[in-house]
This record gives C-alpha cells, sequence and structure tokens, in this order.
C-alpha cells in the first residue's frame, strides 16, 4: 500500500495536468490568459543585483563569439551536401 503521507504531498505539490493544458491551449487561441486564473507571481521578489561593468563586458564578449560560431555552424550544415 501507497504511503498516505507520500501521497497527499505529491497531490498537493504536483501539477494538475488538465487544467494546465486547457490554460495553454486557450492562452494558445486568444492570446490571453483565462478569467480566474490565479497568478502567484507576486510571491517572486525581483532585487536588482548590480554587476560590474567588467562581468557585463565580458559576458557581452562571450555571447557574441557562441553566436557566431553558432552561425558558421550552422552555415556549414545548410551548405552540407545530403548523401
Amino acid at each position: 500500500m501507497a504511503n498516505p503521507v507520500l501521497r497527499y504531498l505529491t497531490a498537493c505539490c504536483s501539477v494538475i495536468w488538465e487544467r494546465q493544458r486547457a490554460t495553454l491551449h486557450h492562452i494558445r487561441a486568444t492570446g490571453e490568459i483565462p478569467d480566474g486564473h490565479a497568478s502567484h507571481d507576486h510571491l517572486n521578489e525581483q532585487n536588482t543585483v548590480p554587476v560590474r561593468q567588467d562581468i557585463v563586458d565580458k559576458w557581452t564578449s562571450d555571447f557574441e563569439q557562441l553566436a557566431q560560431e553558432v552561425r558558421l555552424s550552422s552555415a556549414r550544415i545548410r551548405h552540407r551536401k545530403r548523401r
């Protein structure tokens, strides 16, 4: 027999998939969140964290380099002949 505590924790903490699918279907069909949708976004505190400029510059450079590598890699894949 399943542990009733574990069953309770799983049930109360899991996603209600039928409702999730219906909500996503509604959003895709209408572009709007359905009436009665309860959001918990107010619980997600957003704190501004200062970042030193040298760190911003390094990450910007790293991502620009990565984007260039992806573009070059994609170009090689597109131009490869099919067998």
